[in-house]
């Protein structure tokens, strides 16, 4: 199952942004579509946080405000301001500026793939010989770095890339998005089984090193985006991370700035 991202081109009058699904849940439904009512405002335009809102980290270290009830979402950060009404299929934006759109979307994207196991996470996503490769880590990590030495493989993304349990957690998949950083383009529309995950560390020689379920969810769960305070949403994140952590193959890896470390990647 997977998002279609609209062609989001914002100008300075609101527009309405459809985002729809693809597929069907478990029960055979295709999810109702998204709209949500965007318009670009100056700064000192953009309300600032409700009473009430909850402050908490998302995966690139960012603050921002919080505050929900049952199919209700509001969220605040610096230049940005969004509220969701999940259960009626429609929202409104406001951005200090068109970069602002990816959290748009970055909400959506949470909201819609954790009910369905699947866990937004700060990595760079490649495919290679039909599978995906998923490299999670921080800024400065290495995720464009890899990108950038993998120049034949299609490129989930370089930034954000969705790995949703499939089969009663027994397997994994890895969906392309939107979302890019430095690498500066939007990710392939296209989804591939997941053979490792893999922590990239810049280093002076190539190597991959297994972690085990533990020392993976601990390197995992920072990587997370989390837009929620609701208890039982991340009772479910970390029940989903946790179970990411003993099905997929974890490693630590160790490279160079050159596209040999793929050889210890297949050796591994």
């Amino acid at each position: 199952m997977k998002i279609i991202p609209p062609d989001f081109s914002p100008t300075s009058a609101a527009r309405v942004v459809r985002v729809q699904w693809e597929g069907e849940d478990r029960f055979g439904r295709a999810p109702a579509p998204m709209d949500v009512r965007v318009a670009l405002a100056p700064l000192p335009e953009i309300p600032p946080p409700r009473p009430g809102m909850q402050a908490q980290r998302d995966g690139n270290g960012l603050e921002i405000w919080v505050a929900e009830k049952a199919h209700q979402l509001w969220l605040w950060r610096p230049g940005f301001s969004i509220h969701l009404d999940f259960a009626g299929g429609k929202g409104e934006a406001r951005l200090a500026g068109a970069p602002f759109w990816q959290n748009v979307l970055r909400v959506i994207y949470f909201h819609f793939f954790l009910p369905r196991q699947g866990l937004l996470l700060h990595a760079a996503g490649l495919v290679h010989r039909q599978m995906a490769f998923i490299f999670p880590g921080p800024s400065g990590a290495g995720k464009t770095s890899i990108v950038g030495l993998s120049p034949e493989m299609a490129v989930l993304s370089d930034e954000i890339t969705v790995l949703q349990l499939t089969g009663n957690g027994k397997g994994a998949m890895a969906h392309g998005t939107p979302f890019y950083g430095d690498w500066g383009r939007p990710g392939a529309d296209f989804s591939a089984p997941v053979k490792g995950v893999y922590f990239p560390i810049h280093a002076e020689e190539d190597r991959v090193i297994p972690l085990s379920p533990r020392e993976a969810l601990a390197r995992l769960l920072p990587c997370v985006f989390t837009y929620t305070h609701r208890r039982p949403l991340l009772a479910k994140l970390f029940a989903v991370a946790a179970k990411a952590a003993e099905t997929v193959p974890a490693f630590a890896l160790h490279f160079r700035p050159g596209p040999d470390f793929w050889q210890v990647i297949n050796a591994s």
